[in-house]
């Protein structure tokens, strides 16, 4: 899995006759988006001590964002097959 690749792709179909294609966010984009969506939602200033901005917060977004591809990328494991 490439974190470039696009999240949601979408090629219009040859019966549209509209032959367009529409790239939409990265999966790095939208992990991000969604892990910066749940931490302004939760955001205290006990969380993050010191001098936080939302730069801050979107920093911590895209780190939890490539975090997940890379864990995403490794061989399937499953603990709890027994």
């Amino acid at each position: 899995m490439n974190k470039n690749e696009l999240a949601f792709p979408f090629q219009s179909s040859a019966s549209t006759n509209m032959n367009q294609s529409h790239s939409g966010l990265t999966k790095r984009e939208y992990a991000a988006i969604m892990a910066m969506q749940g931490l302004c939602a939760s955001w205290t200033a006990e969380d993050y001590p010191g001098e936080t901005s939302i730069k801050t917060l979107a920093k911590v977004a895209t780190d939890c964002a490539d975090s997940l591809l890379e864990q995403l990328n490794k061989p399937e494991t499953h603990p709890f097959v027994f």
